[in-house]
């Protein structure tokens, strides 16, 4: 906290050892200057007595002001540093959407593709019941170099609870 009229003063102020000794403190908001004073900056010893005393109120209340105005600080950065963080995952997901995606149309994967639903004889791997017309990657670790035990052939509805529950879990 700044406060528009700074009327710094000096004060007197005991220690625990029952000295005084000289700071500077804004009579406006109770904020002391850092840095002490010595007794020729007052006038001689004969002052130190004359020297209002130190507010600590004023000080505390100063100090409550200026870390309230902290954390709003740092909770104006942290807000703003979620933003950047979410746009940088929003971009991350559709560079990968758009790799996915040319992958997907490559002959590499449908010959892949292929491969698996052949191996698994069209059948759902999931549910062992339903014709399987679509193919499931199981890790992907070794994303578009993946060996064939990497994938697995599912029915579009055991794909998408297959799914589903990978989310919940990432998530």
């Amino acid at each position: 906290m700044e406060c528009d009229d700074h009327n710094i003063i000096f004060v007197k102020r005991l220690n625990a050892a029952g000295n005084y000794y000289i700071k500077k403190q804004c009579l406006t908001c109770g904020q002391y200057q850092s840095g002490g004073a010595k007794i020729k900056d007052i006038g001689g010893k004969e002052k130190l007595m004359l020297l209002p005393d130190w507010d600590q109120e004023a000080y505390d209340f100063w100090l409550s002001i200026y870390f309230e105005e902290l954390d709003e600080k740092r909770d104006e950065r942290h807000e703003e540093q979620q933003k950047v963080f979410k746009e940088q995952q929003k971009e991350k997901k559709q560079e990968w959407y758009k790799e996915a995606n040319e992958y997907y149309n490559s002959e590499r994967w449908k010959l892949k593709r292929e491969f698996v639903l052949k191996r698994d004889n069209y059948i759902c791997q999931a549910c062992l019941c339903k014709k399987a017309n679509q193919v499931h990657h199981l890790t992907y670790k070794h994303w578009k170099c993946e060996p064939l035990f990497e994938l697995t052939s599912v029915c579009k509805q055991c794909h998408d609870k297959i799914t589903r529950l990978d989310n919940v879990q990432v998530n």
